[in-house]
């Protein structure tokens, strides 16, 4: 392993520390608000360092929003979020390049919020699109990335894999320490599993690396747009 891999490879048996020291408490929505923390705190140190990641809503100038969100990637060089306490924030959809679904385990209900989430974001419009950006750039700079995140799984492999071919938005779903989902194409998923002869959260690192290379392709796409804070401002 070089160095990086067994930093962050650490970190993630940190994080799995974590995880596990707050099964004694019995409250569930605090026990899940602490793990979602855990894991939003890791990721903010193997993402570009220009970008933030908060919890809470997506909207657009006009006024129109997304459903309660875990985990929002966002470049504030774009245009700023509106923070409140406790990681919540409101977030331009301009400013918005990764989405994420954080479960402690993952279940058929939760892949149901997902596709709902999903489906919030699609009507928010950016400001100042460009009419002579080609349609399949245009694409690009649009769709956020989206994918989950999950301590544990209760849904087997295959009936995940489907689920992705049937929701495109969807390009990775990570169980950490144990498998991890990569969409190749429409109708092609990838899975890499956790293996004695690899190393330690392999799948994990694995997933790491493309969301990170998922992240800076957006950001130079995003570059190809100027989101307009005037009409936000102005309504």
């Amino acid at each position: 392993m070089n160095p990086i891999q067994k930093i962050v490879s650490s970190r993630l048996s940190s994080l799995m520390g974590q995880y596990e020291s707050v099964e004694a408490i019995t409250h569930m929505a605090t026990r899940g608000q602490l793990r979602e923390g855990f894991l939003i705190d890791f990721f903010k140190g193997v993402i570009p360092q220009r970008l933030s990641i908060n919890s809470g809503i997506i909207c657009d100038a006009s006024g129109a929003t997304t459903r309660q969100i875990d985990f929002i990637v966002t470049d504030e060089s774009l245009l700023p979020s509106m923070g409140f306490e406790s990681r919540i924030a409101v977030v331009p959809i301009e400013s918005a390049l990764m989405t994420a679904e954080i479960k402690t385990t993952l279940t058929t209900n939760s892949l149901e919020q997902v596709r709902l989430q999903s489906e919030s974001i699609q009507p928010l419009r950016f400001t100042n699109i460009s009419t002579s950006i080609e349609t399949n750039s245009r694409q690009m700079i649009l769709r956020p990335l989206n994918s989950i995140l999950a301590f544990n799984s209760d849904v087997s492999r295959e009936t995940l894999i489907d689920w992705m071919k049937q929701n495109p938005d969807t390009l990775a779903i990570c169980v950490i320490n144990k498998f991890v989902l990569l969409k190749l194409d429409k109708d092609n998923v990838t899975i890499v599993e956790k293996a004695e002869q690899n190393p330690d959260f392999w799948e994990t690192l694995v997933y790491i690396g493309k969301i990170y290379h998922g992240l800076t392709s957006l950001i130079k796409y995003r570059q190809q747009i100027t989101p307009s804070w005037d009409i936000y401002m102005q309504g």
